[in-house]
């Protein structure tokens, strides 16, 4: 048994200013897992698996984790 911290969701911001949802978790870290803490890592995974992507914002259990994609 293992305790969850719940599902995630994410999204980017376009250079035109559209908000994007990132809608296939799994193919940026294979199997999106409820137990795993994904805010220190999943922003700059995101920012390296869209190019077109300028920031992310990733939400976990009520947490926010933004960055700036360089």
């Amino acid at each position: 048994m293992y305790s969850s911290l719940g599902g995630v969701t994410a999204i980017t911001v376009g250079a035109d200013g559209v908000e994007h949802p990132v809608v296939d978790l799994d193919r940026i870290v294979a199997k999106d897992r409820p137990e795993v803490d994904w805010l220190p890592l999943l922003p700059e995974a995101i920012c390296e698996a869209d190019a077109a992507a300028m920031s992310v914002q990733v939400e976990q259990s009520g947490r926010v984790r933004s960055i700036e994609c360089d």
